[in-house]
C-alpha cells in the first residue's frame, strides 16, 4: 500500500487517540449489532487512557448513519483538538481496535486496506458491455459506464443465396468493432492505473474484446465465465466469481513481495531484518517497502527516542508498540507497505526491501 494517503495526519502533533471498528450494519438487528461493536471499542478507547472530550468526539461521529453496503470497517483517528483522520473500507473487521498514544494507530487499517484491490469489472454481450470502475474491492462501484455498441446485423441470419457470406461476414465485423471500444476503456482505464480487470458475460464477447487489448491491459485481465447483460443473470454467481478473482491477486500479489525478499536475502543484498537494522535504515531513507507482520510488530515495543536521527515528530521518550513506530517511519519517508504472514519472514515482526544495497 501506498502511505501518500496518510501524509497529512502524520504532520499532526500528538497524542492520538485511533480507532478501527466494524460499522457493518448488515444481518439480523445490524444497528443493534453496530451499536455494541462501537460502545466495545470507546470502552477500549476510555480504558486506554484517551480523554473524555476525545471519547465523545469520536462517539459523535460514528453515530452519524452511514450510506454503504456491509462489510465495512471505519478508521477514526483524533486529537484533543480534532477529528484529522477519518476514512472507510469494505473489509470485514473481527474485533475493533482502540488505542491513545503517541503516534497514530493504524497498521490494522493498512492490513484492510492492504487486502483491498482497486479493479475494473466488465460485463459484455455481442452489443455492448456495462463496466464498473471499483477503486477498493468494494461492494458498490465507483463509476459505472455503459457502451452501446452497434446493433444492426448483430445476431447472424441465414438469408441464404449469394448475400450470405456477407451478411454473416458484416456481423462478425459489428461485434469486433463493438468489441473494439470496450477494449479501448479497459486500456485507458489501465493506463490511469487500474492494476486488474475482470471480464466477465458472453464468451464470444470475451474473446473478441482480450483479442482486441494491448499488452498491458492483456497482462492484467482475467476472464471468469459467470455474469451477463441480459435479464435473468446471476448477480450472485457473477459476484463470487469476482470474489474468488481478488483473493487470488492479493494472494498473488504478497507472495510476489516475498519472492523478492528471499531472493535479496539469499543474495545479501539490499534487505534489512531485526528491528535495529529496520530503524536504522528509515534513518537514511533507505527502506523502499516494509514488509510488516502486524500482529507480530503489535507485541514489540520500542523507544524511538533511542534511535539517534528517527524523526517521528514526537516529543516524548515514551515507549511505543513497534508497529505504529514503523508504519510512522514508512510514511515519513514515503515508503510502501506490504502485509505479510510473521512465518514468511522467519517468525520476524518485520523486514524491508531497501531502496540501494549498503
Amino acid at each position: 500500500m501506498r502511505t501518500d494517503s496518510l501524509t497529512d495526519l502524520f504532520d499532526q502533533p500528538g497524542p492520538f487517540a485511533s480507532v478501527l471498528v466494524d460499522v457493518s450494519q448488515d444481518g439480523d438487528d445490524g444497528t443493534g449489532q453496530r451499536s455494541l461493536r462501537v460502545d466495545e471499542a470507546l470502552q477500549q478507547l476510555q480504558a486506554a487512557g484517551a480523554p473524555q472530550p476525545v471519547v465523545q468526539q469520536l462517539r459523535a461521529r460514528l453515530d452519524e448513519p452511514i450510506d454503504k453496503l456491509a462489510p465495512l470497517a471505519r478508521l477514526l483517528v483524533a486529537t484533543e483538538a480534532a477529528v484529522c483522520f477519518d476514512d472507510m473500507v469494505q473489509e470485514r473487521l473481527d474485533a475493533p481496535v482502540a488505542s491513545w498514544s503517541p503516534l497514530p494507530d493504524v497498521a490494522m487499517w493498512v492490513r484492510l486496506q492492504d487486502a483491498s484491490t482497486p479493479f475494473l469489472l466488465v460485463v459484455a454481450d455481442r452489443e455492448g458491455s456495462d463496466i464498473e470502475v471499483y477503486r477498493a474491492s468494494n461492494r458498490e462501484p465507483d463509476e459505472t459506464t455503459t457502451i452501446h455498441g452497434e446493433t444492426e446485423h448483430i445476431h447472424k441470419v441465414k438469408v441464404g443465396g449469394w448475400a450470405q457470406d456477407h451478411y454473416q461476414n458484416h456481423t462478425e465485423e459489428v461485434w469486433r468493432r463493438n468489441a473494439r471500444q470496450t477494449a479501448e476503456l479497459i486500456d485507458r482505464q489501465v493506463a490511469d492505473g487500474v492494476p486488474l480487470v475482470v471480464l466477465a458475460g458472453d464468451e464470444r464477447a470475451r474473446v473478441e474484446i482480450q483479442d482486441a487489448l494491448g499488452t498491458k491491459a492483456g497482462e492484467c485481465t482475467v476472464q471468469v465465465e459467470a455474469g451477463g447483460r441480459a435479464a435473468g443473470s446471476s448477480r450472485e454467481a457473477l459476484e463470487a466469481a469476482v470474489a474468488d478473482v481478488l483473493r487470488a491477486e492479493v494472494v498473488e500479489r504478497r507472495l510476489g513481495w516475498v519472492r523478492q525478499y528471499e531472493e535479496r536475502r539469499g543474495r545479501g543484498d539490499a534487505v534489512a531484518t531485526g528491528t535495529k537494522a529496520l530503524l536504522d535504515a528509515f534513518v537514511i531513507g533507505q527502506v523502499g517497502t516494509l514488509l510488516l507482520d502486524p500482529v507480530g510488530s503489535r507485541r514489540e515495543n520500542v523507544r524511538p527516542a533511542e534511535h539517534r536521527g528517527l524523526n517521528l515528530g514526537l516529543e516524548t521518550g515514551a515507549s511505543v508498540p513497534l508497529d505504529q513506530v514503523l508504519v510512522a517511519a514508512a510514511v515519513r519517508t514515503a515508503a510502501e507497505v506490504v502485509i505479510v504472514p510473521g512465518r514468511v519472514l522467519d517468525g520476524a515482526p518485520a523486514a524491508a526491501l531497501l531502496r540501494w544495497s549498503q
